[in-house]
Parts: structure tokens; sequence; C-alpha cells
């Protein structure tokens, strides 16, 4: 690319998979973010203001430095919800623990989250406790991101973040093997969360 000139053609493939949320009916949702997932859920919350649909969401980092899209989710209109690991920042803790106090409080017509694997998989427990669906924005590793080198399958159904995701519900979540416990490192093997960190 270092290489090419004005005029010159390059080729862009994909975006591959299905990356939509799917908001009908809703009218009220939480959003919950973690690290760099925050970022993937800044369209669904500018989609669902545009819808006129209520929006909380709960914003979470290892530390203050690392935040990420807190102004821009204020300024959108949702009623935002900070955590940080070591307290320098909002509530100290993991987001679950603020997810928890608004699904036992307040009802919701879905969670819809983008973040570590491993934070979903608490999402998704608290979830299925209050009897709320779940739509997640799963992250793994892709090498070919169309489907072909399993990568990033979730087992046992042999569906691919790249291909069939990376947005997937409640019903596909809890079937995954390992969720939240196992997952594939760089090198494609199953790998235990706890390596990984």
């Amino acid at each position: 690319m270092h290489e090419m000139k004005k005029g010159d053609v390059l080729g862009i493939r994909g975006p591959y998979g299905d990356g939509i949320f799917d908001l009908s009916g809703k009218k009220k949702i939480m959003l919950v973010g973690g690290g760099c997932g925050t970022f993937g859920l800044e369209l669904l919350l500018e989609e669902a203001i545009k819808k006129k649909i209520k929006v909380d969401a709960i914003i979470g980092a290892d530390t203050k430095k690392n935040l990420l899209s807190v102004d821009r989710f204020k300024k959108h209109g949702a009623n935002v919800m900070i955590t940080t690991d070591d307290g320098s920042f909002g509530t100290k803790g993991f987001v679950t623990t603020v997810l928890e106090e608004k699904l036992k409080n307040e009802k919701y017509d879905g969670v819809y989250v983008c973040g570590p694997e491993i934070m979903v998989h608490f999402i998704l427990k608290l979830a299925l406790k209050y009897g709320v669906e779940v739509q997640a924005s799963l992250e793994r590793w892709m090498k070919c991101g169309f489907g072909v080198c399993g990568q990033c399958v979730l087992d046992p159904m042999g569906l691919r973040v790249c291909k069939d995701g990376p947005v997937f519900k409640t019903d596909v979540l809890k079937k995954i093997d390992g969720f939240g416990f196992f997952t594939r490192n760089k090198s494609g093997a199953i790998t235990e969360w706890k390596n990984m960190c």
C-alpha cells in the first residue's frame, strides 16, 4: 500500500456475517460496553435514540484512562453509568455489579453487549436470571474473516463469529461450550481464559 499512487485500485472484501442488532418492539434497553467493545455499541445507540427507545448504558474499563465513548454516549442521550476495576472512576468493580442492580429494580426489553467474552458470559447469566433477552457482539480471533479457517468457531454448533455473527442472541449464546471459560488462542488451540490474562 505504501507504494500505491493516486488513482491505483485497492480491493476491499466484506463486511461478512450478521452484525445487526435487532431493536424490534423495544421500548427500553440496556447497553453494556467493556473496553474497546464500547465502540461496537455507538451506532446501535444512535439508532435506538432515533427510534425513541430509552437507553441506559454501562461502560466499563480496567481504569479511568481506558474508558471509551463516555462523552459520545451522553451526547446521544443515554443514561450512562461507569465502572472501573480499580475504582479510579465511577463504581469500583465490574459492569455486572451495576447491571444486576438495574435488572433487579427496572424492566428492560433487552441487554445489548460488546466486550470481552468472559464479561459477556456473566452478563448472559444475569440476564437469564432476570428473564431478559441478550444480544451480544462477540470478539474472537479471526484469520480468514470469511468462514473457512475455523479460528472463531462456536462449539458445538459450528457457527463462526466472522460469518454467522458477530451478533448472537440468547438462544445461541447459552449453547456455546465453555462460553466464558474457554476460547481459541491465536494459533487456534482451545485455551482457558485464565491462561489468556
